[in-house]
């Protein structure tokens, strides 16, 4: 029996988060949490406001909230109202953050060869269209 489109990019997504978040509890992450690291590296800056980090991840304000609060807590990042407009929350990343980044990148990586190992270049970068097609089809 063939499986559906949507069934294995499920599966798929679950064995590189349970894998991703065995190897990050190590570091005192979740998944959620390193990709929050991680898009402060993207983006080559130290602040971000907490509305930009809901919107690129495309959670909500509360959840958004959770990650953060628990990524304060560890040290990673710390919160503060902007000074000039009082409703805009930034996140600022800390160099535990920083570093958590350096230590840990590899298992992306390592988790993203993983994935494509028996794939062509042309392959790869065939499938990242596909992909991205399929994402911009569906939101």
């Amino acid at each position: 029996m063939e499986k559906d489109i949507g069934f294995l990019i499920k599966l798929i997504h679950d064995t590189v988060e349970k894998t991703a978040n065995k190897e990050l509890k190590k570091a005192g992450l979740t998944i959620a949490q390193f990709r929050v690291i991680v898009f402060f590296k993207e983006k080559a800056t130290d602040k971000i406001s907490q509305k930009e980090l809901e919107d690129y991840f495309g959670v909500s304000h509360p959840t958004m909230v959770g990650i953060i609060k628990r990524m304060e807590k560890k040290g990673f990042v710390i919160s503060k109202f902007d000074s000039e407009d009082g409703r805009i929350k930034n996140i600022y990343i800390t160099p535990k953050g920083k570093s958590a980044y350096e230590e840990i990148n590899f298992l992306k990586n390592k988790n993203e060869k993983k994935l494509i190992s028996d794939i062509k270049n042309d392959e790869v970068k065939k499938l990242r269209e596909l992909l991205t097609k399929m994402y911009e089809n569906i939101k």
